[in-house]
């Protein structure tokens, strides 16, 4: 019951990480096509979507490493989710090092009312983002394939 309960807050988690970031590349050359008003309004909300996102990066960490321990440990899982949770915080570190600084600056851009100054800062944000979803597609694969034992 635990394991399952775990492993459902562990899926919303991952999901509530990455599904927004699925558009975020077009919403940010919307920033850029909009007029310095509309991108005043447009950039807070990808703000309050990258706190959000954040959070829930925590929770799918979180609730990794539980079910590991749930599972006995790091000693009792398989290789392949040692990978999973290294390419999880991967992803992690790279929206942190990446994306956040880059939103910062385009709101700064866009409060100075100039977010075609931003194409630079869109572009990391992008590149962060595919960062994430490579990590997340390759931990998919390694925590949902289960090779037999031959």
């Amino acid at each position: 019951m635990l394991e399952t309960a775990v492993l459902a807050l562990h899926v919303l988690a991952a999901t509530c990480w990455f599904g927004p970031k699925l558009f975020w590349a077009r919403r940010l050359r919307g920033i850029l096509a909009a007029t310095p008003e509309d991108a005043k309004s447009l950039v807070p909300a990808l703000g309050r979507e990258l706190s959000f996102t954040s959070v829930s990066a925590l929770a799918a960490i979180a609730t990794g490493v539980a079910m590991i321990f749930i599972h006995g440990g790091f000693k009792a899982v398989p290789p392949r989710i040692h990978s999973g949770l290294g390419l999880t915080l991967a992803a992690f570190f790279a929206m942190l090092a990446l994306e956040v600084p880059a939103i910062a600056r385009i709101r700064a851009a866009c409060d100075r009312g100039a977010p075609k100054e931003s194409e630079a800062q869109v572009k990391r944000v992008v590149m962060g983002v595919m960062i994430e979803h490579t990590c997340w597609l390759v931990t998919l694969v390694l925590m949902v394939w289960r090779v037999p034992p031959s």
